[in-house]
């Protein structure tokens, strides 16, 4: 039955081509939607559909030639798939999808799940009008407290956010802010969040599947470390001997993942300031702080993700030595100066990823390298020492 099983993948980006690879290991077919005919998992799939990811055609199109569906990214109509669910099998839940697009229905289902979120301010649009936002401004200004505006939806990456801090100029405020605006005069839906000041960033990948009782089951991965720069991740470690203490949050996480019946790999990121955890946000799929598990783990993210949405069997996860990853963002030094991979792939337990996207564009994820070492401040350091011959910025 298997060897004529076909997972179709919404988004044909590096996230969807890793998956695709893992389907490849078991025999599976893959069928890929995506409108860039050049996206990388399009490149590898059987079955290609080239359509936007809102054309109801292409998506029952795939929903045909697919024994299950599943999504890479959060740029997808999370109400057409709920409507698709009636005729086909889709993993993970759309429910979950269409909160994780909402960054104030995420903060709500954290709370509702006890987990602990930065404080918010209560006010949930803004208008381009000058009066509204100067009041705003002066409303933030007597919290003495430093904030985060980000529009409710659209934006990832430190996208569509912006920074409010005490001595912020109502100049340079206005001027940030209208970059949410555009030429338009609707309001725009936003949430503003206290700016936590961390100690550090985490991410805790879970795994929903059924059991043999066709019961929701979870594993859980270690935390992954996070350093971000510019809003975007750079880089991301998972040590052996780092000990947090998260089995209640683990907890609640499996409590949204059993009440929603959830399949496939959930994503939660949160900031660890003074002994307490905040959640900062979720993405219903695999994530790129989880790509070390690949060389990393004895089963990777995506492995885990096409075993679940496919009934296979989940077995524990678990870090067989320190591993790290370094983010390639376009116009690095990599893409002026090929000599550096000959550097890059002399270094042992290193792996080089590079997507095969046809152009770089604006802080655009190009590739990622792996590093693996028992010793674990020669991993950080080797990591550290990659990052400033392949970054200027």
């Amino acid at each position: 039955m298997f060897f004529n099983y076909t997972i179709g993948i919404i988004g044909g980006g590096q996230l969807g081509k890793m998956l695709a690879i893992e389907a490849f290991k078991k025999g599976l077919k893959v069928a890929v939607l995506d409108p860039d005919e050049n996206a990388p998992a399009l490149e590898i799939s059987h079955f290609k559909i080239v359509s936007d990811f809102f054309n109801k055609t292409a998506i029952e199109k795939l929903i045909k030639i697919s024994n299950v569906i599943t999504y890479e990214f959060e740029n997808v109509e999370a109400d057409l798939l709920n409507y698709y669910r009636n005729f086909s099998n889709i993993h993970p839940n759309p429910e979950i999808l269409k909160i994780a697009k909402n960054r104030i229905l995420e903060k709500q289902l954290a709370q509702k799940f006890g987990i602990t979120i930065p404080s918010i301010f209560p006010i949930y649009s803004i208008k381009n009008n000058p009066e509204e936002i100067k009041n705003i401004y002066q409303k933030l200004k007597q919290t003495d407290k430093n904030w985060i505006i980000k529009k409710s939806e659209g934006g990832y990456d430190g996208k569509y956010q912006i920074s409010f801090i005490q001595n912020e100029s109502f100049e340079n405020f206005y001027k940030l802010l209208q970059n949410f605006f555009h030429a338009s005069e609707n309001p725009v839906e936003v949430i503003i969040e206290e700016k936590i000041d961390f100690d550090f960033e985490f991410s805790i990948i879970a795994c929903g599947y059924k059991n043999s009782n066709q019961e929701i089951e979870v594993k859980f991965y270690k935390p992954f470390l996070n350093i971000h720069k510019n809003g975007i991740l750079r880089k991301t470690f998972s040590f052996l001997d780092f000990e947090l203490n998260v089995s209640s949050l683990q907890e609640k996480i499996k409590n949204i993942i059993q009440e929603y019946n959830y399949i496939g790999i959930l994503t939660l990121e949160f900031f660890f300031k003074n002994n307490i955890i905040y959640f900062n946000e979720m993405a219903p799929r695999v994530h790129n702080s989880g790509h070390l598990s690949i060389e990393g783990y004895n089963y990777s993210q995506f492995e885990q993700h096409i075993r679940a949405i496919t009934n296979f069997p989940i077995l524990e996860p678990e870090l067989k030595t320190n591993a790290g990853m370094l983010n390639l963002i376009s116009y690095n030094n990599l893409e002026t100066n090929p000599a550096l991979l000959q550097e890059i792939l002399k270094i042992k337990n290193c792996y080089f990823h590079y997507y095969g996207k046809k152009e770089p564009k604006q802080n655009r994820k190009m590739g990622h390298i792996s590093l693996l070492n028992n010793d674990k401040e020669q991993l950080i350091q080797t990591i550290n020492f990659l990052e400033k011959k392949i970054y200027d910025f």
